[in-house]
């Protein structure tokens, strides 16, 4: 009897145990720091993430390797590719200006194709940047573009300088329709 007894009172001491084990593992659990992941930092300070494709291979760019491009920065994913562009830029100024916008160093003002103004609900992703199109005329001829070619026709040079501006700072105002144009003065 008096083993039974022992058996009966080391199994319920086990049982009366389970439940504060859990209890302090859940605890320990909630008490612990999850591991940093990466970017996270950034996320936690209020910065957005970096997040740029290099306009020579078409890798993942780096900040710390960067040149100046339309008096702001273009970003490589390595050196070589740096000194690629550097040697020339004019070979890679399509994805240098797509890369421009992606890092919303520069915003679409106008309609790539007739330089009107952009109607909102006339929009394609081209290279995950969302453009805009003042008619469904316009955006049509693009959407069924190849992929190069869409890049070219609203990325190059000519059409970007036309209808890309560099983005204003967050204090800046927007000029008023009347200032700075000739017909006003």
């Amino acid at each position: 009897m008096k083993s039974r007894m022992s058996w009966l009172a080391i199994l319920l001491g086990v049982v009366a145990s389970i439940p504060f084990v859990n209890a302090n593992d859940e605890k320990k659990d909630a008490t612990d720091k999850p591991e940093k992941v990466e970017g996270a930092e950034a996320k936690e300070k209020g910065e957005a993430e970096f997040k740029a494709t290099c306009p020579v291979s078409g890798s993942d760019a780096k900040k710390e390797n960067s040149s100046k491009y339309r008096d702001k920065e273009t970003y490589f994913c390595c050196e070589k590719c740096k000194a690629a562009f550097d040697a020339e830029p004019a070979k890679y100024s399509a994805k240098a200006n797509l890369q421009l916008v992606q890092t919303k160093q520069f915003r679409q003002t106008k309609c790539p194709v007739s330089g009107s103004k952009v109607n909102k609900e006339q929009t394609i992703k081209v290279s995950g940047v969302k453009v805009g199109f003042c008619c469904e005329k316009c955006k049509g001829s693009l959407e069924t573009a190849s992929k190069d070619d869409q890049l070219t026709k609203i990325f190059g040079d000519a059409v970007f300088t036309n209808s890309f501006a560099v983005k204003k700072a967050d204090g800046e105002k927007k000029p008023k329709k009347d200032e700075g144009s000739e017909s006003s003065k």
